[in-house]
C-alpha cells in the first residue's frame, strides 16, 4: 500500500507541472486559466504547487481545454 501511495505523491507532483508548462505554453495566466475554467485563480496556483488536486469534472475540463487526454496529467511520461 506504501508503494502505491508513493507513486501517486510522485503522479501529483508531476501533475502541477505539466498543467503550469500547458498554461504557459498557451500564453495565459492562473487568473486566465481559471476563467475560463471557471473556477478560482487560487486554485489553479494550489493545483500547480501541488497542494490540492483536481477533481475528476475539473480534470475533465482541463484535458478539454487543452485537447489533452487524462493519460497526460496521469501517467508519466518522462
Amino acid at each position: 500500500m506504501q508503494n502505491i501511495l508513493a507513486m501517486c505523491n510522485n503522479i501529483i507532483m508531476k501533475l502541477g507541472e505539466k498543467l503550469q508548462y500547458l498554461r504557459k505554453e498557451k500564453g495565459l495566466t492562473q487568473q486566465a486559466l481559471a476563467k475560463e475554467l471557471n473556477i478560482g485563480w487560487s486554485t489553479i496556483a494550489n493545483y500547480e504547487k501541488d497542494y490540492r488536486t483536481p477533481d475528476l469534472d475539473t480534470l475533465k475540463n482541463i484535458c478539454i481545454f487543452f485537447n489533452v487526454s487524462a493519460d497526460y496529467f496521469i501517467f508519466d511520461n518522462d
